[in-house]
């Protein structure tokens, strides 16, 4: 086989059907192999040393650089396609870059065995910080930075489950498409909602505190759960309970808790925080450190009273009245002996201090109206009595003093 250094193809129209070498094809610098005759404007040529040039009709379509780093680099505004319709492509337009899909899903998978796909960014200094990670051991996704929604969006749950900001500083919590909560920064205030719709007792709203432990590890004074009311003071003072309303087990009996309701409050500009006031034990007893003021009875100034009348006659409606021993019948108390009056007799003599109340902590029943004495009212009647007694009493010592002389 001859060794060429020149094929030329002359004449007017000049072509080369078929060319078959055996070694080599070297082309001197900044020469070209053209593909479009003379027109020049497809071909390949090194544009420099260690860099191929593509050129398809006077475009610059892709340059193969092999240096320190080795790059296949498509110029700007062209587009780096896949598929027989151009289906997948990438493109820089000289500002921003883009991955565009022009059919179906685009799915990213990393194939590689418990390892993750991770987006990152400049960070602003220079440097690349991770945004975004798909933890493949993990099988969770991670943000690293804080992620915004802009206002009216939802964060999606599941299903319809979600949260969104209703308006400024308003924050909305959807449940199954239900508004559940709504948290309003502008008024300080936690709105919690039912479900109910035209059964209202059917769907009230709950606030459940749980505390999950071992029936055998609850001890005597282990709080269930608790209602804190927290100060916090920004001139540099430790932070404390100014109230609290605690559920705590009253016996460590080795099963299930119990639950007796703790009262604490704290008076003003005290140090220490809040102190148990009140107490509603599991018996139904009520214990309170001061004073009990009740409106029914308590409030006795006479600024509060119009006329107010002497009670006449008191030690004849006394003397009216019964007193009796009886046995409950009904509740907690079926059973339990005790004293008092009955109050359909009372309401016949002193009516002023008998009542019509549900009763429903000691029957059970809703719905029933019982009658009621207030027993301390009767005491007004009874301190009358014993003034009129005394008064007899008085004037039958006079009459006495006057047979002895």
């Amino acid at each position: 086989m001859p060794s060429w250094k020149k094929v030329i193809v002359s004449g007017s129209s000049p072509t080369l059907n078929e060319l078959t070498l055996s070694g080599d094809i070297n082309l001197a610098p900044t020469n070209k192999i053209q593909f479009d005759g003379d027109g020049g404007h497809t071909y390949i040529d090194e544009q420099s040393d260690d860099n191929l040039r593509f050129r398809v009709g006077a475009q610059n379509m892709m340059i193969m650089v092999e240096g320190d780093t080795d790059y296949v680099r498509v110029p700007d505004s062209v587009r780096l396609s896949v598929g027989s319709s151009n289906d997948l492509q990438m493109v820089h337009d000289g500002t921003n870059s883009f991955i565009l899909n022009n059919t179906n899903d685009l799915t990213i998978s990393n194939l590689a065995d418990d390892k993750d796909i991770i987006l990152k960014s400049d960070n602003g200094s220079g440097g690349t910080t991770a945004y975004i990670t798909l933890d493949g051991s993990a099988t969770q996704t991670l943000l690293h930075q804080d992620t915004v929604l802009t206002g009216g969006k939802k964060l999606y749950i599941a299903g319809n489950t979600y949260i969104t900001e209703a308006s400024s500083d308003v924050l909305d919590f959807y449940v199954g498409g239900v508004k559940m909560y709504t948290i309003d920064e502008t008024n300080n205030l936690i709105t919690m909602r039912g479900t109910g719709g035209s059964d209202g007792a059917a769907g009230s709203p709950t606030l459940r505190l749980s505390n999950t432990v071992e029936s055998g590890d609850w001890d005597t004074g282990d709080v269930v759960g608790a209602l804190e009311y927290y100060a916090e003071d920004t001139s540099g003072n430790a932070p404390y309970v100014a109230s609290f309303i605690k559920s705590v087990n009253p016996q460590g009996n080795g099963t299930l808790p119990g639950g007796y309701l703790s009262f604490g409050t704290s008076p003003y500009n005290q140090s220490g925080g809040a102190t148990e006031e009140f107490r509603m034990e599991t018996d139904g007893d009520f214990h309170a450190v001061g004073d009990i003021v009740a409106y029914s009875s308590t409030p006795s100034d006479k600024r509060l009273k119009d006329n107010v009348v002497t009670i006449d006659n008191s030690l004849d409606l006394v003397s009216q009245l019964r007193g009796v021993r009886f046995d409950w019948n009904i509740g907690s108390k079926e059973g339990q002996q005790d004293i008092g009056v009955i109050a359909q007799e009372v309401e016949q003599i002193i009516p002023e201090i008998v009542s019509e109340k549900k009763l429903p902590l000691l029957t059970g029943n809703d719905e029933t109206i019982y009658k009621v004495v207030d027993y301390e009212k009767l005491t007004a009647v009874l301190i009358e009595s014993i003034k009129e007694l005394k008064q007899e009493v008085d004037e039958i010592k006079q009459k006495c003093d006057c047979l002895n002389k």
